[in-house]
């Protein structure tokens, strides 16, 4: 599995390095503080896990799990543009953060006592997270970039204003 040259450049300029260990992708940032690992879930699906550890630490605690590589990846679109825009001293950008405000066509649900499922309007699911107020928060960001291209990800990430994506 490899990540795309443009979410590799995206993370680079973020701080972050992509490498290979093992089984898995990493992505880690340049003071080893935050590692990142993606991983083929066992069984024999096309889902992928995203997990993360702390310097210093071996457990792994799961992010999120995603149905393909094109969303697995635009959760780092997310999280890196946030770095990004901090780090340029950009202002922060408005997102939708309940179920409420998700854009049309997608849902949380619950899949189990532990665990949230995001579904598209044709009832696949494309995303699991903890059960939790930030998992909530992870599924309901992710829905809403999903429909946007690359290119629009990275303009409005880098545009002062966060146009064309995010309005102000």
């Amino acid at each position: 599995m490899e990540l795309s040259a443009d979410l590799v450049s995206w993370a680079e300029l973020a701080g972050f390095t992509y490498s290979h260990v093992d089984d898995a992708a990493m992505l880690y940032s340049s003071g080893g503080e935050t590692c990142y690992y993606i991983r083929s879930v066992d069984d024999g699906s096309s889902w992928l896990d995203v997990t993360e550890t702390d310097r210093g630490g071996d457990d792994e605690q799961l992010i999120f799990s995603a149905a393909s590589l094109n969303i697995l990846e635009r959760f780092f679109w997310v999280k890196f543009g946030f770095s990004i825009r901090m780090s340029r001293h950009l202002p922060r950008l408005v997102f939708p953060t309940k179920v409420e405000e998700m854009p049309p066509g997608y849902e949380v649900k619950a899949e189990s006592n532990a665990m949230l499922i995001l579904v598209d309007a044709e009832g696949l699911t494309l995303a699991r997270s903890r059960n939790s107020s930030s998992g909530t928060f992870l599924l309901v960001k992710l829905a809403s970039v999903l429909g946007y291209s690359v290119e629009d990800l990275r303009a409005s990430y880098l545009h002062p204003d966060g146009h064309p994506i995010f309005p102000r």
